[in-house]
């Protein structure tokens, strides 16, 4: 066999030894998949209408909806709730106990519902239109927001409260919580161009920030705060809505930590994706974050491989539902020993991961408390005349593991060793 043969047939062993670690590997963080549409449900908006409708009305909304919508995850559609007393809509009207029509009502793909008047005194068709769907789609704040997205590693919103302390104190915590993620950021896989943006709301803006509020879970006329939320991606939000004192650096980092982090990092798809704000994703954005994450997120092969990752790995398992040692920041590794001897193969307390964070999409205020997290579940006695089953040794597991990484590495031998002695008798 020739020298350079036989460098070709190692190198063949070679990449076939690497190629199981190769297929493991995830290019994607969770960042990446904010960026990603994986086809969730939008934004809908209802123009509902009678017979005696005017034509011009509808038309009028229609061509519109076209140019205010334009590029948004915002669908529009006209329903005649004399005609189609079936369709959703109708249910949202008698939800928002809206009689005059027309009216327009916008739901959320959690369901929310927020009915949007349509004025008709002394007005055009078309000013009317504009004026009921010009701030359905954009305001200054999501402007802002779609400005800062694409460039910084994700956005700290701060809805701003009555009280002037606590806004203070809340700023402090995101101000903290941002610093320390920017010193970490060098060790992550993906360094972003900026550090994690603060953007703030305050009391004076709420009125033309309706929408976004609401779609935020929160009613203009009911907010005391302040509340917080960290929404990256694509205009994604994600983790809980931190209110007043639940506001603390240390629940910040753990969830900014979390976005740098393997879209196989353990979280399930919902909790990963977020809820998506609405917003107008125009072409200058799409272009900067193909130039920012290397990559097309709209391109369909992305969105195929982002999805097979997501329903295969481990975020599709949902077995992890907290982000406590699942971000970058605060990271550490643990020197684990195998023992044969089952009382021996576990591990010490202070090994086990500590804390979980809030499920997400919900205030904070409503997560399960710590106390109740740690409390160790009482055994459940077993039914009468039923034996007790004894559960398998704690190292069994590892002995299973050891046991089929044992075989993958002689079947990887074993063919490396086929293909020399193939490529020795070829030349011979």
């Amino acid at each position: 066999m020739t020298a350079t043969g036989l460098r070709s047939t190692w190198l063949s062993v070679l990449l076939t030894c690497l190629a199981p670690s190769t297929v493991l590997a995830c290019r994607y963080t969770v960042r990446d998949v904010g960026f990603v549409d994986l086809g969730e449900p939008g934004y809908h908006v209802y123009l509902c209408v009678r017979n005696d409708t005017p034509k011009e009305l509808t038309d009028t909304f229609k061509q519109v909806s076209y140019a205010a919508l334009l590029d948004s995850n915002v669908e529009f559609e006209v329903v005649n709730v004399d005609r189609q007393k079936d369709h959703p809509s109708v249910q949202h009207l008698e939800e928002a106990e809206m009689t005059s029509i027309p009216v327009a009502v916008l739901t959320s793909p959690q369901e929310r519902v927020l009915a949007l008047p349509v004025s008709l005194s002394d007005k055009p068709f078309k000013k009317a239109a504009w004026s009921c769907l010009e701030g359905i789609a954009t305001s200054p704040k999501r402007e802002e927001i779609c400005k800062h997205l694409v460039k910084a590693y994700c956005l700290v919103l701060l809805i701003e409260g009555k009280d002037a302390a606590e806004n203070r104190q809340a700023q402090q915590a995101i101000t903290e919580a941002i610093d320390e993620i920017a010193e970490g950021m060098g060790q992550m896989p993906k360094p972003t161009e900026t550090p994690p943006r603060l953007i703030r709301i305050p009391i004076k803006l709420f009125s033309q920030e309706k929408t976004l509020l609401w779609s935020l879970g929160l009613d203009v006329d009911d907010v005391d705060g302040p509340y917080v939320l960290v929404v990256y991606g694509r205009g994604r939000w994600i983790g809980p809505r931190f209110e007043g004192r639940t506001v603390t650096k240390d629940v910040l980092v753990d969830l900014l930590s979390l976005i740098g982090g393997s879209c196989e990092c353990g979280l399930d798809r919902q909790q990963m994706l977020g809820v998506t704000l609405p917003l107008r994703w125009d072409q200058d954005a799409r272009s900067a974050s193909v130039r920012s994450l290397g990559f097309d997120p709209e391109n369909p092969l992305v969105r195929v491989e982002i999805s097979q990752i997501m329903s295969t790995g481990a975020a599709a398992m949902g077995t992890r539902r907290g982000a406590d040692g699942l971000g970058l920041i605060g990271y550490s590794e643990q020197v684990v020993e195998f023992s044969t001897d089952p009382e021996e193969a576990t591990l010490s307390p202070s090994q086990l991961p500590q804390g979980d964070l809030a499920e997400a999409n919900v205030p904070a205020s409503q997560a399960l408390a710590p106390e109740a997290r740690s409390k160790p579940a009482s055994p459940r006695p077993a039914p009468p005349g039923k034996p007790v089953v004894d559960p398998p040794p704690a190292g069994s597991s590892f002995k299973l593991a050891w046991v089929v990484i044992g075989g993958l590495l002689l079947a990887i031998l074993a063919g490396g060793v086929f293909v020399l002695v193939w490529a020795y008798r070829r030349v011979a």
